[in-house]
């Protein structure tokens, strides 16, 4: 089998189980084995050749505080659950949809609610 490197754009999907199975086979081992816009994430039950959620443009701010809950809930994994604009960005509690604006004056993003 031949191992292709390259890396395709797109984040993997979260995946919120494991399977039962004790080392499951994989159906690929980089993207590069994937055809089109697939990627080779993990589904939880090996790797496999997905189509990742789109990512909308802008970075997400650096998180410097934490939240004090434990494993705080997320209200969205990709950005493809944000309504409009919004990017799906870790928070200090959480990853939540936020509107991202730049600061024209010093060429900064903030996050606006």
């Amino acid at each position: 089998m031949h191992v292709f490197l390259a890396v395709k754009s797109g984040t993997c999907p979260v995946v919120p189980f494991r399977c039962k199975m004790h080392n499951p086979p994989n159906h690929c081992e980089s993207d590069g084995q994937c055809t089109g816009e697939e990627k080779c994430c993990d589904t939880g039950c090996g790797l496999n050749c997905v189509l990742t959620p789109k990512e909308k443009p802008g970075t997400c701010p650096l998180v410097t505080v934490r939240c004090l809950v434990m494993n705080p809930p997320n209200r969205c994994d990709h950005d493809q659950q944000c309504l409009g604009p919004r990017k799906c960005c870790e928070t200090s509690c959480g990853r939540h949809c936020i509107l991202l604006h730049r600061d024209q004056s010093k060429g900064h993003i903030r996050r606006c609610t």
